[in-house]
């Protein structure tokens, strides 16, 4: 589930779709399990990144996501 679906059921009250389907329909959870991110700027990056594109910072974090 994308975060803006995500808080727009949070704050209107109403629940947002809670998952993704494939073209067959099956259910597929769209929530990353680790959340790749610069230290310095906190900007979000891709697993393969290696120095940040935002700041050039070449500390990135990993964050698990339950």
């Amino acid at each position: 589930m994308a975060l803006p679906n995500l808080l727009t059921g949070l704050f209107s009250g109403t629940e947002s779709a809670s998952a993704d389907s494939t073209q067959d329909g099956a259910s597929v959870d769209s929530t990353p399990s680790v959340v790749h991110e610069c230290r310095n700027c906190g900007l979000t990056v891709d697993a393969r990144t290696t120095r940040c594109p935002s700041c050039s910072h070449d500390q990135i974090v990993d964050y698990p996501v339950d």
